[in-house]
């Protein structure tokens, strides 16, 4: 009789430990799923295209969200849009993409026209976290001013005079199999009040200009679909002895200010539908359109040569 007791108290003890185990292993995963980045926050941040992305120790505390999201998904040497899409559509599979208005939630954007600052503050910002995360969250900690100064558009890149040495150099008939594709060409002043590079997005010490994006309402071309932002294909201000991965990146220490120069393949049915240049980097709409340059091309904006 006592080795059947033994037995059963073996068992017996075997199994509190069982269960003891599951709980803890249970409550262990709980709370790592407590920590995982939301729906609502990974639908909110498009990280940036670019080699420039700061992985974050695993045990380094941040209060960024974007930073959060950096330490959770290891992006090392990844195509950044790429990767946070397939991690979307993977978790949680997304409904198909509305086109992109304007003046979606306009009372709370920030809008201004041809020849008006606009002021990115990522404070300001920030406080829309608590708004339905409107947030465009932008790749500085501090205050932007950027005024645009000047639209044009050329048939070609070089038509706006820019060399066939630059690395951003490419033509028409490259970008879109020779159909009627226009360069936009934007000018804007970017003001550094007192910004300094957000560290969950760049380990340099650099902006990102792929934060500033086209937007065309009502797009209708398959080259500029009516629900994306368009990252620019020209940009004059990159950082010196850039390579290939860095041509994005700009330095502008606080209280400077310059003149940069945006460049666009547009589509000519596009040319003249509302357009913007939204500043953010966040992919969910309307919080992508939440401050915007906006502008309207105009027939004298048009056919302008290298020359004029």
């Amino acid at each position: 009789m006592k080795k059947p007791l033994a037995t059963a108290l073996t068992f017996a003890v075997t199994a509190v430990l069982v269960v003891a185990a599951c709980l803890t292993l249970g409550c262990g995963s709980e709370n790592q799923q407590d920590k995982r980045t939301s729906k609502e926050e990974l639908q909110n941040i498009n990280v940036l295209p670019s080699d420039e992305l700061l992985l974050l120790d695993s045990n380094e505390e941040t209060d960024s969200v974007a930073g959060h999201l950096a330490q959770e998904f290891s992006l090392e040497n990844q195509n950044m849009d790429e990767y946070l899409e397939e991690m979307l559509r993977s978790y949680y599979p997304l409904p198909p993409a509305e086109p992109l208005l304007l003046d979606a939630n306009k009372e709370k954007s920030f809008i201004v026209g041809l020849n008006e600052t606009l002021i990115l503050d990522s404070d300001e910002d920030f406080l829309g976290l608590a708004d339905d995360y409107f947030y465009a969250c932008f790749d500085w900690i501090g205050t932007m001013k950027v005024t645009l100064v000047d639209v044009a558009v050329y048939n070609s890149m070089k038509d706006a005079g820019i060399n066939s040495s630059d690395p951003f150099y490419r033509t028409v008939a490259e970008e879109n199999g020779g159909q009627a594709i226009k360069f936009v060409l934007c000018s804007f002043i970017l003001e550094n009040v007192d910004a300094t590079p957000d560290t969950s997005f760049s380990r340099s010490g650099n902006f990102n200009i792929d934060t500033f994006r086209l937007v065309i309402e009502g797009s209708t071309s398959r080259y500029m679909p009516p629900n994306e932002r368009l990252p620019s294909f020209y940009f004059d201000g990159t950082i010196p002895n850039a390579g290939p991965a860095q041509l994005n990146l700009y330095s502008l220490g606080k209280g400077e200010a310059k003149l940069y120069r945006l460049g666009f393949f547009v589509d000519e049915d596009d040319l003249y539908k509302p357009c913007a240049i939204c500043i953010g980097i966040s992919s969910k709409p309307p919080a992508n359109l939440k401050y915007q340059l906006r502008f309207e091309i105009t027939p004298d904006m048009v056919t302008r040569g290298a020359d004029d």
